[in-house]
């Protein structure tokens, strides 16, 4: 009978620990800018490139195919576009995103 009285304990725990160590992943965040270049600018066509890094806190890794950016500057949406470029992003770690810009 005290066997199965601890053995109901130990479950428990176990699932104790699980439900609290279990937790979602955290988003990557924004670091600092590492390089801003101007290859055009004229009345009709402006190309920017930008390098970002950014921070992985979460313990995996992943390869990110695209991803959708929205350019904000003063409180107000400046452009959308879409990054098509494949990203890799390693596990605790900072990366670098470039993005090629046309307005």
């Amino acid at each position: 009978m005290k066997q199965l009285s601890k053995l109901k304990y130990i479950v428990l725990l176990l699932i104790g620990l699980c439900v609290i160590s279990c937790q979602g992943p955290e988003k990557p965040y924004f670091e600092r800018v590492l390089d801003v270049k101007v290859s055009n600018f004229d009345l009709n066509d402006i190309n920017v490139f930008l390098e970002l890094e950014y921070h992985n806190p979460n313990p995996m890794g992943i390869k990110l195919d695209h991803f959708d950016v929205v350019l904000v500057a003063n409180q107000s949406e400046v452009a959308q576009f879409k990054q098509t470029e494949s990203t890799s992003i390693p596990a605790h770690a900072s990366f670098n995103i470039p993005i090629d810009i046309h307005f």
